[in-house]
């Protein structure tokens, strides 16, 4: 729904007669061709927050526990989250070594003035970006499932993805594949995490009730 809202009609021309082929390269043709105030805020905005989003979060995370010596679940979480799904990612380039689009086609814009736009990593499948993106935003998701939390987590997860496309470095299956790393990421430690807090409920429980009374 994001890429239908940022996308009206009126894209520019390429000079690669040839064009895009497969429902790859064509949407990230729809995507990247797109240059008005609409992708440019959305886009450019997602990408501009995108570092200091996976370089913050975490001391952020657990700063704020050690400060307000609150609850830690959600930096341990977020922790898990984002530094297993980072890995995955850094296997699978590294083994994959898809090229970055703006790298092999001609038809496609490169857009280096934007942070996100001069990545010097060469590989392309899945995107990072989109990865950690996504495991930050499904775990806040997961750890406070108010909608004041989910939806600007999603939206923005969501933007960082698109945006990756409309700069040129990344096909749409490389942001489909990072929201799925990111996602999975998220959900298998919110699923072990909740199992561990459920057994050791139980097994206080169970010491609570053995132990002899008078």
């Amino acid at each position: 729904m994001l890429l239908l809202a940022v996308l009206p009609a009126g894209a520019q021309s390429f000079p690669n007669v040839a064009g895009p082929r497969g429902p790859d390269q064509r949407l990230l043709h729809a995507v990247n061709s797109r240059d008005n105030v609409l992708t440019r805020s959305v886009f450019g905005v997602a990408d501009y927050t995108a570092y200091p989003a996976y370089y913050g979060a975490l001391p952020v995370a657990w700063g704020a526990t050690l400060l307000t010596g609150g609850d830690s679940e959600t930096a341990v979480r977020l922790t898990l989250s984002m530094v297993g799904s980072f890995g995955v990612v850094i296997g699978m380039k590294n083994l994959v070594r898809r090229q970055r689009p703006v790298a092999v086609h001609d038809w496609v814009i490169g857009r280096p003035k934007y942070p996100g736009g001069r990545d010097l990593d060469p590989h392309s499948w899945p995107s990072g970006h989109a990865t950690i993106a996504a495991a930050i935003a499904s775990t806040l998701a997961f750890q406070h499932q108010e909608w004041y939390v989910i939806a600007p987590a999603a939206f923005w997860a969501a933007a960082v993805g698109g945006s990756r496309m409309w700069l040129g470095v990344h096909y749409p299956s490389d942001v489909l594949t990072g929201w799925a790393i990111g996602f999975g990421s998220a959900w298998i430690v919110h699923r072990l995490r909740n199992n561990e807090e459920t057994e050791s409920l139980g097994g206080s429980r169970l010491f609570r009730f053995s132990v002899p009374i008078g």
